[in-house]
């Protein structure tokens, strides 16, 4: 499985269809989370949290999908943290655009104030 790529992946999981039975679901579960998608993601967590409270398998197959189960939760987890982090990016550049475009209006009416103080300077001497 580890060298199927994402065409595979998701030929195989039409082909699993709805899983029915934990081998079913574990392996739904591991080919989701094969997947570079926030939804895949999601639905292998559910397999996984499907399987680790599931009592007709061993108990160190629970503990293994609560591993899988985590870590598919922390990816969904450092999703949203990524697309909130890139929302506050937008929004801090937005904020520097804005802010160079006012510096550069203050810069413009500096000139202009010492271009008139240079123009009144030059008629007062004479």
């Amino acid at each position: 499985m580890a060298a199927m790529d994402t065409e595979a992946v998701v030929a195989e999981l039409v082909a699993v269809g709805k899983p029915e039975g934990p081998d079913q679901v574990f392996y739904f579960g591991l080919l989701n989370q094969r997947l570079k998608a926030y939804a895949s993601w999601v639905q292998a967590r559910d397999a996984f949290q499907e399987l680790s409270e599931d009592s007709a398998i061993t108990r160190d197959q629970r503990q293994l999908a609560g591993i899988f189960l985590q870590y598919n939760q922390t990816r969904i987890n450092w999703h949203a943290e990524y697309r909130k982090s890139l929302a506050e990016i937008s929004a801090l550049q937005d904020a520097l655009l804005g802010k160079e475009e006012e510096n550069d209006l203050l810069q413009s009416k500096i000139k202009a104030i010492t271009d008139l103080e240079t123009t009144i300077g030059t008629r007062e001497t004479p």
